[in-house]
C-alpha cells in the first residue's frame, strides 16, 4: 500500500535518522475537522498535486513524501473522514476565506497512525511542492 504524507523538514529529518515518530493528538478533540489521531496520511487514489488543492492551510505542505508499507511490518492504521475545502464548488471572497464563512467542504478518506518509522514505512520519494500559476508542481527526489 502506498501512502502520502505532507510534512515539515524536522519530521523528515527524524524519519531519515531512524527515529520512531510518535504523535498522540486526537484531532477531533483539538478542534479539527478530522476524525484522525496522530499522523495523517492519504492513499494514492489522488496525486499529491491534486490533494494540494484542498489541504493547504490544514497541513504543513513544506514537503510531501510517498511511502510504501514494509511487507509483514505492523502498521496500525486507523481510517477516518476529514473535512477539507471543496475547491471545485468553492470560490470564496477574501473575507469569507479569513472568517471560514460560506465555504464549501467535502469529506475525504484519510488514514492515521500514532507511530511510524523506516522499519514500518519505506520512503519511495520525497518532494518540495511549489505553487505555479497553472497549479501545483512537485520536484521529486528518490
Amino acid at each position: 500500500m502506498r501512502l502520502i504524507r505532507f510534512m515539515g523538514a524536522e519530521e523528515l529529518r527524524k524519519y531519515l535518522n531512524g527515529e520512531t515518530l510518535t504523535n498522540i493528538t486526537d484531532w477531533r478533540l483539538a478542534g479539527s475537522r478530522s476524525g484522525s489521531r496522530g499522523f495523517c496520511f492519504f492513499d494514492d487514489s489522488e496525486t499529491p498535486e491534486e490533494r494540494l488543492q484542498y489541504v493547504g492551510g490544514v497541513v504543513d505542505t513544506s514537503l510531501v513524501a510517498v511511502f510504501e508499507t514494509v511487507p509483514f511490518a505492523r502498521l496500525e492504521l486507523m481510517e477516518s473522514l476529514g473535512k477539507y475545502r471543496d475547491t471545485e464548488r468553492d470560490l470564496p471572497t477574501l473575507k469569507e476565506l479569513l472568517t471560514f464563512s460560506n465555504l464549501q467542504f467535502k469529506k475525504v478518506w484519510e488514514y492515521s497512525a500514532l507511530q511510524y518509522n523506516s522499519q514500518i514505512l519505506h520512503i519511495v520519494k520525497v518532494g518540495r511542492p511549489e505553487r505555479h500559476p497553472e497549479g501545483w508542481r512537485i520536484e521529486w527526489k528518490t
